[in-house]
C-alpha cells in the first residue's frame, strides 16, 4: 500500500518465505514460480499435491485504483490468467489474496479455497503459513463486500471529486445485491452453535441495552469466532436493510467448550440519522 499503508521494516517475511519455512518443518518440499507466467506456473503445478497462488493489488491515497482486478506483473501478465491456467493443471489450488479492499474473483469457481488478507505488515508470510497449515483457525470477517463485477458496486473513479449518490445503499445495504462474498463473510476450521439471543444486564450505565448469548465450539479444532449483531429498524427510519450494530470475538474455545458473548448497545446504536431530527440529526428510537 502507498501513503499510510506503506510499511518500512527491518525485515519482511514474504508468503513464499513463511510457507517454505513452515513446510520444511513438516517435511514438505516447496516448488516455486515467482512470476505471473501462467505457462511456467501450470507446469510446476502439475508436479505438486497442492498449489498456492498469491495474488495482490495495492492502493494509494487521494485516488481510486484503476480497477478491481489483481495486479499484473512487470511483464503485464495478468494474475487472473495465472490463476485460471494454474488451477486447470493443479490437483488442488488455494488462492491467497493480499489486497487493500474489494477485488473481483471471476476465477473463484475454478479453485478449491480462497483466503484474503488485507495489509498484513512485515509478518504476512508467517501469518499465511499459520493458517494454511492449521496452526490457527481463521477468524476474520470481511469488512467490505467482494462484488461479482464492477457493475455490482461503486465503480472506481479517477476524478478528484466523486459524488456518492447511492446514500446508504452500498455494500451489504444495497437492495437486491448478490455478491461474490458478502460483507461479514468468513470461514473457520471449526463449527459453532449459539443459544438464543436474550436481554442481559449491562455492567455500564452508559449502555442503553445489552444482549447476550452463549457460543459453543462443536467442531474438532480449537478456534475462536467473531459474531456479528444486526439490527432491523422500524419502517419510519427508512433504512435500506438491517444494519451492523455490534460484534464480539470469543476466546479460543477447545472442542466442546462454551463462552458467553455480550453485545452492549449505546443510544447511538439504537438511533438513525435524519435531517428531520434537530438539532443533532440523530433520531432516537425507544
Amino acid at each position: 500500500g502507498g501513503g499510510s499503508g506503506h510499511v518500512t521494516a527491518p525485515y519482511v517475511v514474504t508468503p513464499l518465505d513463511g510457507i517454505r519455512r513452515r513446510a520444511e518443518a513438516a517435511g514438505i518440499t516447496v516448488l516455486s514460480s515467482p512470476t505471473n507466467n501462467a505457462t511456467a506456473a501450470a507446469a510446476l503445478a502439475a508436479q505438486a499435491d497442492v498449489t498456492i497462488v498469491v495474488g495482490a493489488t495495492s492502493s494509494g491515497e487521494a485516488l481510486d485504483r484503476a480497477n478491481l482486478l489483481l495486479d499484473a506483473d512487470a511483464n503485464h501478465d495478468p494474475a487472473e490468467a495465472l490463476i485460471y491456467e494454474t488451477a486447470a493443471a493443479a490437483r488442488r489450488t488455494v488462492v491467497l489474496l493480499q489486497v487493500p479492499g474489494s477485488v473481483l474473483t471471476p476465477w473463484r469457481a475454478s479453485v478449491d479455497a480462497v483466503a484474503a488478507m488485507f495489509l498484513g505488515g512485515q509478518e504476512t508470510g508467517s501469518a499465511w503459513a499459520s493458517v494454511l497449515f492449521g496452526d490457527v483457525s481463521p477468524t476474520g470477517k470481511l469488512p467490505v463486500t467482494f462484488p461479482q463485477s464492477e457493475a455490482d458496486t461503486i465503480a472506481p473513479d479517477g476524478a478528484a471529486e466523486v459524488v456518492y449518490s447511492e446514500g446508504l445503499k452500498t455494500s451489504y445495504r444495497a437492495p437486491g445485491y448478490d455478491p461474490a462474498y458478502p460483507f461479514g463473510h468468513g470461514l473457520s476450521y471449526s463449527n459453532f452453535t449459539y443459544t438464543a439471543l436474550a436481554p442481559t444486564a449491562c455492567v455500564d450505565l452508559a449502555y442503553k441495552a445489552c444482549l447476550g448469548a452463549n457460543v459453543t465450539n462443536v467442531g474438532v479444532m480449537a478456534a475462536a469466532v467473531v459474531t456479528q449483531l444486526y439490527a432491523t429498524f422500524p419502517a419510519e427510519a427508512a433504512q435500506p436493510s438491517a444494519l451492523l450494530r455490534g460484534f464480539a470475538k470469543s476466546p479460543t474455545l477447545a472442542p466442546g467448550a462454551s463462552a458467553p458473548l455480550v453485545f452492549a448497545l449505546t443510544q447511538r446504536d439504537l438511533s438513525h440519522w435524519s435531517e428531520a431530527c434537530a438539532p443533532s440529526g440523530w433520531c432516537e428510537l425507544d
